[in-house]
């Protein structure tokens, strides 16, 4: 889309559009930043409404999944890099690293906790997660785009994939976080 498409979408003229940003890559590069702090804060949320548990991956995925579905530029403009020549600045990549590391909290936390048990370091098993998710909502948006989250060939293997990595870093064990009573 061009500036003129832009400002014609936000209803200004484009002139008026360059007053706010000084090129297209400025415009992507704000989108790359916000579009990074509303996906942090919906996982932040997820975090808080699943507790600590196994349950929290599979949270996590459905999360991820929906915000594909609602955000699909975002989704690309965060995760793909559909805009040639864009390269986000350092201070929008801050936010990049804000997820990375917010994610590396959280599996800490899960390993500290005994609820993912992983001979792989906290980067590894973050990796993997990241991993996971980030494929899952490419294979969705690319061959399920208007299907919900949880529906269709992709939801119906959801359930079996985080079941897989609960199997794998917590073999036979009941979720650690429902014996404590939590």
């Amino acid at each position: 889309m061009s500036m003129h498409g832009v400002a014609r979408r936000v209803g200004i003229k484009a002139p008026s559009l360059y007053t706010y940003f000084e090129s297209k890559h400025a415009l992507y590069d704000e989108l790359f930043r916000i579009g990074m702090r509303e996906y942090r804060a919906r996982l932040d949320q997820v975090e808080q409404d699943a507790g600590p548990g196994l349950d929290a991956l599979d949270a996590f995925v459905h999360e991820s999944l929906r915000f594909a579905d609602e955000h699909p530029e975002l989704f690309q403009l965060l995760f793909e890099r559909p805009v040639p020549g864009f390269e986000p600045s350092t201070e929008a990549m801050e936010e990049a690293a804000g997820l990375l590391s917010d994610t590396d909290s959280r599996v800490r936390r899960m390993m500290a906790s005994g609820v993912i048990r992983t001979e792989l370091d906290v980067e590894q098993a973050r990796d993997v997660i990241v991993v996971l998710v980030q494929g899952l909502m490419s294979l969705k948006r690319a061959n399920e785009p208007g299907v919900r989250a949880g529906e269709g060939r992709t939801g119906r293997v959801l359930p079996h994939i985080v079941g897989l990595l609960k199997t794998a870093w917590n073999p036979g064990a009941e979720d650690p976080s429902k014996e404590q009573g939590k």
